[in-house]
């Protein structure tokens, strides 16, 4: 006679939720650098029109000193301003006027040498963005709000997993033929809405940190002090709405 198959174990609850997490935490170690520089080109906007520039030379031109104004200004986060006044006499990148914005640009056109982000004349597509943030300021700022992320993937897993196994058993079982077909549809929208809206005001900090904006030294906990202090409780669920619509389908 044939050895007889003993029945699969199906996974646990807990595993399932600890499987998830390593998920997670994988996904968001691989994506982060993807949603920065996302962020970027969603929040880039033409600089605003500055006075005329006191000392630089006109477009095109070459100065004699090999320093370049913006090498010479990089800090520890990200860059905000820059003594545009020395672009005349740099060797890398020069200013301009075009439309309603002034900006500044490599003077060669290199591919190579993008300018900052927030002073880019024009929207950077993706590579340029990444060699940006990697040139001004550094590779770190790539997984910008990483932290938020992995605190805020953590708890949404297992509160969309504990919460949709509850809901589709208790749904399956019910006496409503229609609650039981439409169960796990209805627990899965049911679970995900409240997994995002638990985490809403860690993402809202992601999404600030990720911007370039972020005030240097400043932890996500202090950022969401900040924006309570600045908009008040709800101030943290800006963006749920059209997060629900994002994640709801998943």
């Amino acid at each position: 006679s044939s050895p007889r198959q003993e029945p699969k174990r199906q996974a646990s609850i807990a595993q399932k939720a600890i499987s998830a997490c390593g998920g997670a935490i994988t996904t968001s170690l691989v994506v982060t650098p993807l949603d920065v520089v996302k962020t970027r080109q969603q929040l880039w906007e033409a600089p605003a029109r500055a006075a005329p520039l006191a000392g630089a030379a006109g477009p095109g031109s070459i100065g004699t000193s090999a320093a370049c104004c913006l090498d010479t200004t990089k800090s520890t986060g990200p860059l905000r301003q820059v003594s545009m006044a020395l672009c005349g006499q740099c060797t890398h990148y020069e200013a301009f006027t075009g439309g309603l914005s002034e900006a500044i640009r490599p003077k060669t056109g290199s591919f190579w040498r993008p300018p900052p982000p927030a002073l880019a004349g024009h929207p950077l597509n993706t590579v340029e963005m990444v060699l940006a943030i990697l040139r001004h300021e550094g590779a770190g700022s790539l997984w910008q709000g990483l932290r938020p992320a992995l605190a805020m993937s953590l708890p949404s897993t297992v509160l969309y997993m504990m919460a949709y196994e509850e809901l589709r058993t208790r749904l399956q079982r019910s006496e409503s033929s229609t609650l039981a077909t439409w169960g796990p549809l209805i627990a899965g929208m049911t679970a995900r809405s409240f997994a995002a809206a638990a985490v809403a005001p860690i993402e809202l900090v992601r999404t600030q940190m990720q911007s370039g904006l972020w005030k240097d030294g400043m932890g996500w906990m202090g950022g969401m002090h900040e924006t309570i202090r600045a908009h008040g409780v709800v101030g943290l669920y800006r963006g749920l709405a059209p997060t629900l619509l994002r994640d709801i389908p998943f």
